[in-house]
């Protein structure tokens, strides 16, 4: 009498499937996009060429420590670095800072007096840097309210009040334990 197997004969096959789709994409490349980090009818610009904390994007902090991020740009403009708590209450850390194209800076600058020291709320925390050939108007606040329904609206509303020909937003996070 001949033994009839019950067991699935699919093994083999989803062995050949991993093996093919691992040699066809073995053969292609992924490329990752800056996150461009608003909407609106806005132009935006590819000049921020790398922002992200010092530790890479997703990367932990913990309460008490300071966070450094890296940021270069393709042209001469001004850098303003909004920050998103993880209870949604947005904070400027920098306002108009004047940035020489092809030039990568470390923000805040580690032998300078301004730290980013960081306090709870635990959670993600939403970094966004926002570049425009002119400085942008300092008494715009970022606060939602009636008028702005989202952050994406507030920077929209402040980049068009600067005037900038050239604009660019990119945003980065990082998780504070």
């Amino acid at each position: 009498m001949e033994r009839v197997s019950t067991r699935p004969r699919h093994r083999w096959s989803l062995l050949g499937f991993v093996l093919t789709l691992s040699l066809l994409l073995g053969a292609c490349s992924v490329v990752v996009e800056p996150d461009r980090g608003t909407s609106g009818d806005v132009r935006f610009d590819e000049v921020i060429t790398q922002f992200a904390p010092t530790r890479g994007t997703g990367s932990d902090y913990f309460v008490g420590e300071d966070v450094y991020f890296r940021f270069r740009a393709n042209r001469d403009g001004y850098l303003t670095l909004v920050s998103i708590d993880p209870d949604r209450r947005a904070n400027v850390l920098v306002r108009n800072a004047f940035v020489r194209g092809g030039e990568t800076y470390t923000v805040p600058n580690r032998n300078g007096a301004v730290t980013f020291t960081l306090t709870p709320p635990r959670g993600q925390q939403e970094v966004r840097a926002i570049y425009t050939s002119q400085p942008t108007d300092a008494s715009v606040v970022y606060r939602r309210n009636e008028r702005f329904n989202s952050y994406d609206e507030i920077i929209v509303s402040d980049i068009q009040t600067s005037q900038s020909s050239v604009r660019d937003v990119v945003r980065t996070f990082f998780f504070i334990r």
